[in-house]
């Protein structure tokens, strides 16, 4: 539970982000942010009293660089440019966004049948000891985790999240690749907090990369402002 101290150090944290005009509105000490230029990505951010810390418990920076940590905040919620690849199966066409080492952070709307989307923010950390941006990427490669069986997403009618999410991890696992050493879903943890669908790709490098759903519209509907509560169909 967050303490006064805490919920203190998230109006700081609040004051910084309005800054550069940024919505923010603290309330039961979590503070929700949003980019006032696309409402749809936002998130909402707590305190442990050591960190800040994003809505599915990734540590942003310390209470101590109030500054850094909205810079970081502000980076991530931006919406850049993605590079895309499709995925053709017999369900359907989904998007994978491509994450590269100099794009940590990107924002990607696959489509499902139904012509519903869901907008899937990907945020990749770097390994154990950080990496030297000057040099070279060198891949660390092992055992790509086995394959999954591909469930299919309907035609028509409302798409249970949860589906969405199984559908993505096993395109992402069946991808092969040997640079990804498992890919978790959030939904299947004993406790996956009050956003429970979402994606952590585990790298063989020990890196991570998060895909976090930030938004969702059912077919014919276009994406709106405000906050993003996970629904459990789309």
């Amino acid at each position: 539970m967050e303490t006064t101290e805490e919920t203190a150090t998230l109006a700081s944290l609040a004051d910084e982000l309005r800054r550069p005009d940024w919505r923010v509105r603290l309330e039961g000490g979590v503070l929700a942010v949003t980019n006032p230029a696309t409402p749809c990505l936002n998130d909402r951010i707590s305190c442990d009293g050591v960190q800040f810390r994003w809505a599915w418990g990734q540590a942003i920076g310390s209470v101590t660089d109030v500054q850094a940590a909205a810079d970081r905040i502000t980076y991530a919620l931006r919406g850049p440019a993605v590079t895309r690849r499709p995925f053709q199966t017999g369900a359907g066409s989904v998007t994978r966004a491509r994450v590269t080492r100099q794009q940590e952070d990107i924002c990607d709307c696959p489509d499902v049948r139904t012509g519903a989307k869901i907008a899937v923010q990907w945020v990749r950390t770097s390994a154990s000891g950080g990496e030297d941006q000057d040099q070279p990427e060198e891949p660390v490669t092992g055992e790509p985790p086995a394959s999954v069986t591909l469930p299919e997403l309907p035609a028509s009618g409302r798409v249970p999240l949860r589906l969405v999410e199984e559908h993505l991890a096993a395109l992402i696992t069946g991808g092969g690749s040997n640079e990804i050493r498992a890919v978790e879903r959030k939904s299947v943890r004993a406790d996956p907090g009050p956003r429970p669908c979402g994606l952590t790709v585990h790298m063989h490098s020990g890196a991570d990369v998060f895909g976090v759903f930030v938004h969702m519209t059912p077919a014919g509907a276009s994406f709106s402002g405000g906050e993003f509560e996970q629904r459990e169909e789309v």
